[in-house]
């Protein structure tokens, strides 16, 4: 019976440590958030605390900002099978500075592979967030710290 009873006490702390825990995010990302990136690995860049109008110049980043519920106010590389989800963005050729800047991001999300020659251009219209590497789990968190979404 003691047995029992000692089974039913720890069965209830664990379920009560499973509940919320009060934390709100929002309250996190109303300020401006420093995020690492493969240009400013320890310094970071200073991006808004919750990104509305970013920039993508690559289909990994437009695919990560719409999966992340964002609609990018400018894009680059619109695969067909992105077409629907991307409708009203604004599609540019390539990085086409002048289009972009037009698009007034608020951040801009690349990759040092394809961007990283025109970082310092990039990062006078809008902070500019560039991941490094083929490993989209990193990214697609990396992407999401940078746009204030988890």
């Amino acid at each position: 019976m003691r047995v029992r009873i000692l089974i039913a006490v720890a069965l209830v702390g664990a379920l009560a440590g499973c509940q919320e825990s009060g934390f709100d995010e929002s309250k996190e990302t109303q300020r401006p958030l420093k995020v690492q990136d493969a240009m400013n690995p320890l310094n970071g860049t200073k991006v808004p605390g919750q990104a509305e109008r970013p920039a993508t110049p690559t289909a990994d980043t437009t695919g990560d900002t719409l999966a992340l519920k964002v609609e990018p106010v400018v894009a680059s590389d619109v695969p067909e099978y992105m077409r629907r989800q991307a409708q009203g963005v604004r599609v540019v050729k390539d990085t086409d500075l002048s289009a972009i800047r037009a698009g007034t991001p608020d951040v801009i999300l690349g990759t040092k592979e394809k961007q990283g020659s025109e970082y310092g251009d990039l990062s006078k219209i809008a902070p500019t967030i560039m991941t490094e590497g083929d490993d989209w789990k990193l990214n697609l968190r990396e992407h999401g710290e940078a746009l204030g979404r988890t």
